[in-house]
């Protein structure tokens, strides 16, 4: 298990394996080569986050106006995705 801590103060916990997900790699992958593929990257934070965590960070994101950044998901999705398990905030358990 993953334990993480994002600069905006959301907690994440992800199990190993679904850092090892090659489907959820053919995504990031095809999301990277056309950008009409942008809409998998729902599915790239479900496979990792699962729905549960997903729907917390999205919450957690929620501005006074009831929207969510899409910039600051994007962002949040980079920094779990760069995150090596090194960092101060990440520990592996």
């Amino acid at each position: 298990m993953v334990e993480g801590k994002l600069a905006n103060g959301f907690e994440y916990k992800i199990e190993e394996d679904h850092l090892d997900d090659f489907e959820m790699f053919e995504n990031l992958c095809a999301i990277d080569r056309d950008a009409n593929n942008i809409g998998l990257v729902i599915d790239v934070f479900v496979d990792l986050l699962g729905e549960d965590q997903y729907k917390a960070l999205k919450e957690h994101l929620r501005n006074k106006k009831g929207k969510i950044s899409t910039r600051a998901m994007v962002e949040a999705l980079h920094e779990i995705l760069e995150s090596d398990g090194t960092d101060e905030e990440v520990k592996n358990s």
